[in-house]
């Protein structure tokens, strides 16, 4: 499961990267639009151009792989650090010993930074070959294709937005849910040039009305050069949408695990056993600490939980020994079917409970029976209910310890769950336990918020490197609106010269420029706050349940998308400081001069 979701991600963070070389080779393209119609009248074949604009791409993309790979070693470092420690958290003890290169797998990720390089140059080196001679000096010719072009992208994003019902109706496992999420992340962007043209043409009047004619000019300049500008609001619009998307799961998860934790860890004081065993599981507590605990005073209950690693249909679940008559008073556990405390009974009885996990993954439910081998032979076991639970995406079958030994043997405690009486004060208890236990019994003590905080910090664990996964792909597309920002003053010095020498100030020009960003950047978060939304429930409803077969209640944070749309209109004016510092530079004589 790390490993599918983190290859999911990185598929994702390479999938933005590719529209920053996308914008690259498709601005050196328009750049030199002149050159290669200068050259076609000279007799320079379609096949040539577009043979020396794949060649180039290809070297950039030689060096870009290689900077890559350098930048991957390093990262690895401390991605391959953080999975360990959150593997060995929550399942089995690893060491991390440093980070071992494979020639085969720096091999292999050189050949996707090529085909990506490649795939994304196809469609500029196949605009640079196909353009004739006579329009290849007039800009003009490719806006007015592009945008001819937003309507059957329209109708391309709603394709794809069929393609992706499609896959989440006829596929059932993980790599169907990541087709899904694509198949929307290329219906959004397919939708980016036609709303990009319907958004300008109301905020028009808006920006004419408080900017003045510098607004009615940053309104016009998008939809003039949306070749470029749609472009650039697409990568932003997607790097948003993932951001929003991840966030909104986070947060759902962390408020499911919140009510979860609440419900199960009602004990005071809890204790488990600690060693150097390298499973998790093995250790146990000894039975004369239990003896031990059963007579102190302040003790009113003890929930007794074993866990046994165990084999159903040769895939690895868990069976849970508990306390069935303690649970029954103290716990709320959350069954799919009812409120649960007519379960306990049958549950002592010799019935068993399975985990929702386990209930998807064998299609089992409350009611049937389930064959499991025990130590006298296989035997069926009523199933009292499905109950939900985030400990295990395995799956468990728990039961009462009786039941345990009744058919595996003598059973065991790996964790300990104590009820002080009323009036007991669980500091002090903590403190003088763990007095009397020191160098007695190999046991960690902790109360129940320590325990609550440490479930909290294993899970803020568990997505650090997801965190990292989005800053890096927010870092590659706010590159890509600055490289996008850069190429349309480029291409319109002539058109900026004329505008200064017609009266236009520089601080008309200035407020232009920032202008035309914010509202692309606002453009981008606007259609961001859907596609996010869309991705969001992918995350949680799909990936997520075929994933880890686990339930989350999706939460919907208002905060978050106020966020996004600041975060897109902040990016973008950040992004165009730099060209706007350019922009003093260019002469009027000098940007209006023709050959």
């Amino acid at each position: 499961s790390f490993r599918l979701n983190l290859t999911a991600l990185s598929f994702l963070a390479v999938f933005v990267g590719m529209f920053l070389i996308y914008n690259t080779m498709l601005f050196t393209v328009i750049h030199r639009r002149k050159q290669l119609g200068i050259l076609r009248c000279l007799g320079v074949t379609p096949k040539q151009i577009m043979s020396t604009a794949l060649l180039e791409a290809l070297t950039l993309g030689v060096l870009g792989a290689l900077l890559g790979l350098a930048l991957g070693i390093v990262l690895a470092q401390y991605t391959t650090q953080a999975v360990s420690k959150t593997i060995s958290e929550l399942y089995v003890f690893l060491k991390f010993d440093g980070v071992t290169l494979q020639p085969f797998l720096l091999l292999k990720a050189f050949g996707f930074g090529m085909l990506a390089t490649l795939a994304a140059t196809a469609v500029p080196a196949f605009e640079a070959a196909s353009t004739s001679a006579a329009t290849a000096v007039r800009r003009s010719s490719l806006e007015s294709r592009a945008g001819k072009w937003a309507p059957r992208f329209t109708g391309l994003g709603l394709a794809w937005l069929f393609i992706a019902f499609l896959f989440y109706l006829l596929s059932e496992n993980f790599w169907g849910g990541l087709m899904v999420a694509l198949s929307v992340g290329f219906a959004a962007i397919c939708f980016t040039p036609s709303l990009s043209l319907w958004l300008t043409q109301r905020l028009s009047p808006l920006s004419r009305k408080y900017a003045g004619q510098p607004g009615l000019l940053a309104t016009r300049g998008i939809r003039a050069a949306l070749s470029r500008t749609a472009v650039a609001i697409a990568a932003l619009m997607l790097s948003l949408a993932m951001l929003l998307g991840m966030r909104l799961m986070i947060t759902s998860f962390r408020a499911t695990i919140e009510a979860w934790v609440n419900h199960i860890l009602e004990g005071d004081v809890y204790l488990s056993a600690s060693g150097i065993a390298t499973a998790k599981w093995q250790a146990k507590i000894a039975p004369e600490l239990i003896a031990e605990l059963t007579q102190h005073p302040e003790v009113e209950a003890i929930d007794l939980y074993g866990v046994t690693e165990f084999s159903y249909r040769g895939r690895p679940i868990y069976l849970i020994a508990i306390s069935a008559e303690v649970v029954q008073e103290r716990l709320h556990f959350l069954f799919s079917k009812n409120e649960g405390r007519e379960n306990w009974p049958r549950v002592r009885a010799g019935e068993v409970i399975i985990s929702e996990t386990f209930a998807r993954r064998f299609r089992k439910s409350g009611g049937d029976t389930l064959v499991l081998a025990t130590a006298r032979g296989p035997r069926a076991f009523a199933i009292a209910d499905v109950f939900i639970d985030y400990s295990f995406e395995q799956g468990q079958v728990m039961m009462d310890h009786t039941t345990y030994e009744n058919n595996w043997g003598p059973s065991r405690a790996n964790n300990l769950g104590l009820f002080l009486k009323p009036g007991a004060d669980a500091k002090t208890y903590i403190a003088n336990l763990r007095r009397a236990l020191a160098g007695r019994y190999a046991v960690r003590i902790v109360s129940n918020r320590e325990l609550r905080a440490e479930v909290r910090r294993i899970f803020d664990q568990s997505f650090a490197l997801t965190n990292v996964m989005q800053v890096l792909t927010a870092i590659v597309a706010f590159v890509g609106i600055i490289s996008a920002i850069m190429s349309l003053l480029m291409e319109r010095t002539r058109e900026l010269g004329i505008l200064r020498a017609v009266g236009m100030s520089l601080a008309q020009l200035r407020r232009m420029v920032l202008l035309e960003s914010g509202l692309m950047g606002a453009i981008a978060g606007a259609i961001a706050l859907p596609t996010g939304s869309l991705f969001a429930l992918v995350l949680v409803y799909v990936i997520n349940l075929r994933t880890f077969d686990w339930t989350i209640a999706l939460q919907w944070e208002p905060l978050a998308y106020m966020q996004t749309l600041g975060l897109a209109v902040l990016t973008a004016l950040l992004a165009a400081i730099y060209p706007l510092l350019r922009l003093q530079k260019i002469p009027i004589a000098g940007a209006m001069r023709e050959e």
